[in-house]
């Protein structure tokens, strides 16, 4: 089991107080049934989509990390198959995980797309309770779900994601870029807001091979190439790509983390962006790290983060 998901299922009620209480402000969250009427909301295709990372047609049993015998789930059913299951136990279990993990990347769910995947796998291959974390999950899926049926315009959006069959060597990463030596593809994620005026964005990536050098990168464009042992989502072609100093290292954790401070920093020597980043400017911000023990060439990025910069207060 993986150190993160064993941490999870030993400190289970430390984590979902935590997380809640993180959030003071948080109610919201969609059910199995929101989810499983409104497969275009969650489809991957096109741009109308409410979630950033989480497709329906993701594999559920893979998606989650546990084969047939742990989740009782066939190795065939898609996450959006899994919000219509039928019956208790592991299949109501399923159906709330599913319908949470569409929810937590795209309301402001109490807990994350990473403690959702841990929830569930405290429950199927930890020590926590089927019936337990199946009633917490479906206490947040009902919250009160504020999607409607048109598109929103989200100043970040999470993009560029490595599981498209593009990744150089079969790869692929199903939540962040493609896949690193850890298993995992990194993740690229915001935290503040995109106001020039307040100027408290920053940038987070995480699922990182450990104590690796990691550099972020912004662009006014984005592109999809393969790139080392990734692929790299910044830049067009009439496009400067522009990296944010220093150098950082991504620990013991596999994390690393810039910010806040971005639009003061565009305006400085060390990212010469030309009048600096402005409100109305759509920038595309990604992670690039090194990795030796990849796929064979050295380096690998994670996925890429969209974000329209607004006035703010």
């Amino acid at each position: 089991m993986p150190l993160t998901h064993l941490l999870t299922s030993l400190c289970l009620s430390a984590l979902t107080l935590s997380a809640a209480s993180a959030l003071p402000g948080v109610d919201e969250g969609c059910t199995p049934g929101y989810w499983k009427t409104h497969v275009e909301r969650w489809d991957g295709l096109g741009g109308d989509d409410f979630t950033q990372t989480v497709v329906a047609s993701f594999p559920f049993n893979l998606t989650f990390g546990v084969d047939t015998v742990e989740s009782g789930v066939a190795s065939s059913t898609t996450l959006i198959e899994a919000t219509d299951l039928g019956g208790g136990g592991l299949n109501a279990l399923a159906r709330h995980a599913a319908a949470a993990l569409a929810s937590a990347d795209s309301v402001s769910y109490p807990v994350t797309v990473g403690q959702v995947i841990d929830l569930y796998r405290s429950a199927t291959v930890g020590s926590a309770s089927v019936e337990g974390i199946k009633n917490l999950l479906a206490s947040y899926n009902e919250l009160g779900c504020p999607l409607s049926n048109s598109t929103p315009p989200p100043p970040t959006r999470i993009f560029c994601v490595g599981d498209q069959g593009d990744c150089p060597c079969a790869n692929e990463g199903l939540l962040g870029g493609c896949a690193n030596s850890t298993g995992l593809g990194a993740r690229l994620d915001v935290t503040g807001s995109s106001s020039v005026a307040a100027d408290d964005l920053g940038l987070v990536a995480t699922q990182l091979p450990p104590n690796t050098a990691v550099l972020f990168l912004m662009a006014n464009a984005p592109r999809r190439v393969v790139f080392m042992n990734g692929l790299l989502c910044v830049g067009g072609p009439m496009s400067k790509i522009y990296r944010l100093p220093p150098i950082m290292n991504s620990g013991p954790d596999g994390t690393a983390s810039y910010g806040p401070g971005l639009v003061a920093a565009s305006k400085s020597p060390l990212v010469p962006v030309p009048g600096g980043i402005q409100a109305g400017e759509t920038w595309y911000m990604q992670a690039y790290f090194r990795d030796m023990t990849g796929c064979g060439n050295g380096a690998n990025t994670s996925n890429s983060v969209m974000v329209t910069f607004t006035p703010g207060p």
